[in-house]
């Protein structure tokens, strides 16, 4: 394991400025999603690796940007480890501290820091291979912030970093808001607590609630075709199940069908699945 010894003392504000410009085109995203590949990555890499999207795109040579806050009880050194898949940096203050690119094994870095608030950044992106998914060309970034006593004080899959996150089975409240209708109609729904977005596809195939459907047709139609519905306040009760095709039948909608098609066995991504869907009354 590499391991590195670096001091961030005092800096000048032209240091800190001049280092401030460092990622600005990058990406960043309100949430990650945990990732990991069992047998490619080492046990570091699949316990905290996140990336931008859920086991969907290898978003090749595009830089990606993480940013976090983390406090530190006492001015000394303090132990960052870390990983990527394909390539890492790690900003911290502004300056930026180490760069990385392993991921069967994890590096650390000991930094000394100053007592009280700090903020982080991690710039990372995937190589190009001409993967057309994230299964082809798999990708993600791993980091653990600690002292010298092994507290942790930061990880890449903190509440902070991946939000709130939804179990393989659950029973969650969905809010719709959006409806559009053309020679087939579609409508997208979005968890209140996370955020997480569910479309048609969502829905299991043995899902045949018309009256469900119909039940949002109707809302459409009545107020003047109009497609924002979150203003009505429709919640539902959803209870879902997280799938993959080579397990579990999955079926998708596409932009030119209006009725689902089966996906292949071959197909790795995951998928959230509506097995069914209660209107609150």
């Amino acid at each position: 394991m590499k391991f590195n010894v670096i001091i961030l003392l005092a800096m000048t504000m032209g240091l800190i400025q001049s280092a401030q410009l460092i990622g600005q085109n990058s990406r960043e995203y309100r949430m990650y999603y945990p990732v990991e590949i069992q047998g490619a990555w080492s046990r570091f890499m699949n316990s905290n690796a996140v990336w931008v999207d859920n086991y969907q795109n290898a978003h090749e040579d595009i830089e990606h940007s993480l940013t976090f806050s983390f406090n530190v009880s006492y001015s000394g050194e303090y132990v960052f480890e870390y990983a990527a898949d394909n390539h890492g940096s790690l900003i911290i203050d502004g300056i930026r501290m180490t760069s990385f690119s392993s991921f069967n094994a994890s590096e650390k870095s000991m930094i000394s820091l100053k007592k009280g608030q700090h903020k982080g950044k991690l710039l990372f992106s995937n190589a190009i291979q001409g993967g057309k998914g994230w299964w082809n060309n798999p990708a993600g970034v791993a980091m653990v912030i600690s002292d010298k006593y092994g507290n942790v004080l930061f990880t890449t899959r903190d509440q902070s970093v991946i939000g709130l996150r939804m179990k393989e089975h659950d029973t969650v409240t969905l809010q719709i808001v959006e409806y559009s209708c053309g020679d087939c109609c579609y409508f997208t729904f979005k968890e209140v607590n996370t955020g997480e977005s569910f479309d048609m596809y969502n829905f299991d195939k043995k899902n045949k609630d018309d009256a469900l459907f119909d039940d949002i047709s109707n809302l459409y139609y009545n107020n003047d075709e109009d497609s924002d519905l979150q203003k009505y306040n429709m919640y539902y009760t959803a209870y879902i199940q997280y799938r993959r095709p080579e397990y579990h039948p999955v079926s998708k909608y596409d932009e030119y069908g209006c009725s689902p098609e089966p996906l292949s066995k071959r197909d790795k991504t995951k998928y959230w699945m509506i097995n069914k869907l209660v209107r609150k009354r």
